[in-house]
């Protein structure tokens, strides 16, 4: 696993072993990307599901300023600061340990974010669950984007709140949908 655009590009980053975490491809993160465009930048991004904070690592390697990684389990937020620290960018990062729907219930003071991404466990109703909450609250700066990596059977609306579909592609058995504020 590694970093594959912008100024860490071919940084290594420490993946897990066995299969509680499933950390976004390098080939499908680089999609993810190159749909959000080259003029890719902005001041903050949220990382929701963290895992291995690949995703977000990512994002500041394109640009980006600062990045709050919101993760539950111990040993995902583990690989998120020894990935933080293979990077050498600590000052720039923030591991939240705590469910995602707990988060999102308390406005966080860095809101609202340029990007969020949103990689939820497989089969699970949880997308949905996170985008109404994000639709519902000031989560999303105003030309901001959220991306949300689902399974491709995962029925998502075209509209949650103040969000709307703005893409939606599919890579194998992987959808990754883009939201914006409407």
């Amino acid at each position: 696993m590694r970093i594959v655009g912008g100024q860490m590009r071919g940084r290594r980053l420490k993946a897990p072993s066995g299969r509680t975490i499933r950390p976004t491809s390098d080939r499908i993160r680089e999609s993810i990307f190159d749909l959000l465009g080259p003029q890719l930048s902005g001041q903050s991004v949220l990382d929701l599901f963290a895992g291995t904070g690949a995703m977000g690592l990512e994002a500041l390697s394109r640009g980006f300023e600062r990045a709050v990684f919101v993760e539950l389990a111990r040993t995902a937020r583990v690989l998120i600061d020894e990935n933080i620290a293979l990077c050498k960018i600590e000052s720039s990062c923030r591991v939240v340990a705590a469910d995602v729907g707990h988060f999102l219930k308390t406005l966080d003071h860095q809101a609202p974010f340029d990007l969020i991404l949103l990689d939820p466990p497989y089969g699970s109703e949880l997308p949905g669950k996170v985008l109404a909450a994000l639709g519902k609250h000031a989560w999303l700066a105003k030309a901001g984007r959220v991306v949300c990596e689902t399974e491709v059977e995962t029925e998502l609306s075209d509209s949650y709140g103040s969000l709307a579909r703005v893409k939606l592609k599919r890579y194998g058995s992987t959808a990754i949908h883009i939201f914006r504020n409407q």
